[in-house]
């Protein structure tokens, strides 16, 4: 039996399992939505920085709490 179009598209398990992995899955994500309606809000762009390790939490969280008191 062939395999159906959606688990041939899936990426590898292996990708979800590493950080590493998740961070190109976002990469590869982000670079698909560039200039169309899916391009992530600002808010989050911030967080997919997290998701790829770019900022850390601490860091996160100030910046949601300087937005807040705009």
């Amino acid at each position: 039996m062939k395999p159906s179009l959606s688990s041939q598209l899936r990426p590898p398990s292996v990708l979800f399992d590493t950080e590493h992995g998740r961070q190109r899955l976002v990469t590869v994500a982000l670079r698909l939505a560039e200039g169309t309606p899916m391009m992530p809000q600002p808010y989050e762009r911030m967080l997919l920085q997290f998701v790829r390790g770019s900022l850390t939490l601490d860091e996160v969280i100030a910046r949601l709490e300087v937005r807040e008191h705009e």
